[in-house]
């Protein structure tokens, strides 16, 4: 059946959506569970319990200012139906995912004309690791891939002369900032959308025309008034707490002003995370080669667009798109790898693009193999990438490495074995310090309905601005001659002087009996010998003395 019947695109498309979620579910229990996870897990089963509305979601990297919660609510169902097992959740949001395929599909037939190049843009999407990643990783901004995308579909109308489009810009502009609070820099192309003079077409109408066509359109009327709708909880929530987030937002730019790294530092910077998304996605082979395919990338599009007219339009707009989070670049200051989130799209697109433009005049049957053989190349890097990393969980978005759900449940399955019925009492070394959110999560909705009991509690209690400050832990257990066990999280995020002032904290009121490795965690095995309260106060002056210093 030739590619140019009605039905072999449509047949290809389910079989790359088939294989793409083949890929994604590859080591599927092996999952990044750190505090965020915790956290959101605990709000989102509060949806259907003690608080079912809430108007600000998970915090920012700026103290007072918050991302929507609307990831809790999409979650929520899918952790009461599980009753709080995350990977049911987690295999939702891979599901939710798979929309990426036909959407890349659809998006760059759209804006390269060509059917082909948006089944291998959709192929590449399927074996890619950066897109695998993002699929699998339990956080507000994953979804944002595909609000992005639809974003700049949006934009690509509105510059087509079609006037909806400036509804999907506004409606998934909100939608974005709901999922991930930065985005709301994608503002400086609404102004692009919202300019009727930047159209060629539209020079010379007159206001009256713009605002029937745009603002009276039913369709625009909708999609505004739903994208008011999502951003209709930041405009309460900052009535109802004295405008903290406005008020955290300058002071922060007040305090980057101060404190702004080098220009030539976030360049360098930029460079790297564009870098590091052609790696992941078409270039694994080594990062030397994927810098290379990046520089070739970007001079090959700017050239041909310069000397083709006819694909002019279509490339500086891939581009404009793939470079776009340089917006955000000269006033980040976590470097998370998500910085570039939505960009693998116009990125892929353009590599597609590229491949079959270089192939043409070898001809059709020798383009097909070229082809074939490059998605042979792409799928092969990527597998090994997968194959490598996807046993650490969601790997390019963790602080700490290999924070695994299926190590976390080891951890605690070995803990009931070893105490052999008896209670026990455990304290932890976490990420964030003293806060045990992730693990009175586990406790209470792993250990405590596979064992039926949970242990003492022997650390920090949660304060009450975390989740899980209100989990009850067994209230005996912590007596001379029961058994304590000390949990480590991996490194980094976890300074090492604070590692060695809990085990020196613990040796005052237990003795060593053995350290257990479990993957990148570790386990200290200890005797209570007295049972004295966790002292953080202890843990501070402990880490001040010298031998924890050099």
């Amino acid at each position: 059946m030739p590619l140019s019947s009605r039905y072999m695109p449509l047949f290809l498309l389910l079989f790359i959506t088939l294989l793409a979620l083949i890929t994604r579910l590859i080591n599927f229990s092996h999952t990044t569970w750190a505090y965020d996870q915790a956290r959101d897990a605990f709000n989102a089963l509060e949806i259907f319990g003690k608080d079912p509305i809430k108007l600000i979601g998970p915090t920012t990297d700026i103290r007072g200012l918050f991302h929507g919660s609307l990831y809790w609510y999409i979650i929520a169902p899918f952790y009461v139906v599980s009753r709080g097992d995350p990977l049911f959740p987690k295999l939702a949001l891979v599901l939710l995912h798979l929309i990426n395929i036909p959407l890349i599909y659809f998006l760059a037939k759209e804006i390269t004309g060509k059917k082909e190049i948006g089944l291998f843009a959709a192929f590449i999407l399927a074996m890619s690791f950066d897109s695998i990643q993002y699929a699998r990783w339990m956080s507000n901004p994953t979804l944002a891939v595909m609000t992005v995308a639809m974003f700049f579909y949006g934009l690509w109308r509105v510059l087509h002369k079609k006037p909806y489009g400036l509804g999907i810009m506004y409606c998934m502009w909100a939608i974005s900032i709901q999922f991930q609070f930065f985005l709301v820099y994608l503002g400086v192309f609404m102004l692009v959308g919202g300019w009727r003079r930047s159209i060629d077409g539209w020079k010379g109408r007159s206001v009256g025309w713009w605002r029937r066509k745009v603002l009276r359109s039913r369709g625009n009327v909708i999609l505004f008034l739903l994208g008011s709708l999502f951003l209709l909880p930041f405009f309460i929530s900052e009535i109802k707490f004295g405008f903290q987030g406005t008020q955290s937002l300058l002071g922060f730019f007040l305090g980057h002003a101060q404190e702004s790294a080098p220009f030539a530092q976030k360049v360098d910077f930029y460079i790297n995370s564009l870098v590091k998304n052609v790696f992941y996605s078409v270039a694994g082979a080594s990062q030397g080669f994927a810098r290379t395919a990046l520089g070739t990338l970007v001079i090959y599009t700017l050239y041909t667009a310069w000397k083709y007219p006819p694909t002019r339009f279509a490339k500086l707009f891939l581009l404009m798109w793939f470079l776009s989070p340089v917006l955000i670049y000269p006033i980040q200051k976590n470097g998370s790898y998500f910085l570039n989130i939505g960009n693998s799209y116009p990125l892929i697109t353009l590599f597609a693009l590229t491949i079959f433009e270089i192939t043409e005049p070898v001809g059709k049957k020798y383009q097909n193999m070229i082809i074939g053989i490059c998605a042979l190349v792409i799928a092969f890097f990527n597998m090994q990438l997968i194959n490598t990393y996807s046993w650490e969980g969601e790997r390019l978005f963790s602080v700490q490495k290999a924070v695994d759900l299926q190590t976390e449940k080891k951890v605690i399955d070995w803990i009931y074995a070893d105490s052999n019925g008896k209670v026990f009492a455990v304290n932890t070394v976490t990420n964030p310090l003293f806060i045990n959110t992730t693990w009175a999560y586990l406790f209470e909705h792993y250990a405590q309905p596979k064992y039926g009991r949970k242990p003492f509690w022997a650390g920090e209690p949660i304060d009450a601005r975390h989740p899980g400050w209100d989990i009850p832990f067994n209230p005996t257990g912590f007596d001379p001659g029961n058994t304590l066990y000390l949990i480590i999280e991996p490194i980094p995020g976890i300074p090492d002087e604070y590692i060695q002032a809990y085990s020196s904290f613990e040796d005052t009121r237990s003795v060593l009996v053995r350290k257990i490795p479990f993957g990148t965690f570790l386990v200290e095995k200890r005797t209570i010998i007295k049972p004295e309260s966790f002292s953080r106060n202890a843990v501070f002056e402990l880490t001040q003395k010298r031998e924890f210093i050099d």
